[in-house]
């Protein structure tokens, strides 16, 4: 099988979600900021792009799923767990930089290594 289909596709697929979190962590932070009438309008726009980002991530889970087992392909899954606290730190200034999320972010990596290379 060939790099794309066995990585690059499911990573693809991981960064699309990743994005699409992203979207829906902005959305939310204007609904809260404002849940008038206009504030919900406001937040369409973005509410759609989002949830096109989410559909476009699904169509193409689903073809690498006709491929991969389900087993191996959803191990790449865990890399969301890591690369959406990065995005919260660096774009919404969030704090998770301590110890226990560099020891289960390595630990998630090292899984994910194992789990593919099997």
């Amino acid at each position: 099988m060939s790099i794309l289909k066995s990585v690059i596709l499911p990573v693809t697929v991981v960064l699309l979600l990743t994005i699409g979190q992203t979207g829906f962590k902005f959305v939310g932070e204007k609904l809260n900021a404002d849940m008038s009438l206009m504030g919900v309008w406001s937040a369409k726009l973005e509410l759609f792009v989002t949830l096109s980002i989410y559909a476009i991530a699904t169509v193409l889970w689903i073809y690498v799923l006709s491929y991969l087992p389900l087993s191996k392909a959803f191990t790449y899954y865990a890399l969301v767990f890591i690369i959406v606290p990065l995005i919260a730190t660096f774009v919404f200034h969030e704090e998770v930089f301590n110890p226990q999320f560099l020891f289960g972010s390595a630990l998630i990596v090292i899984g994910v290594l194992i789990t593919v290379r099997s």
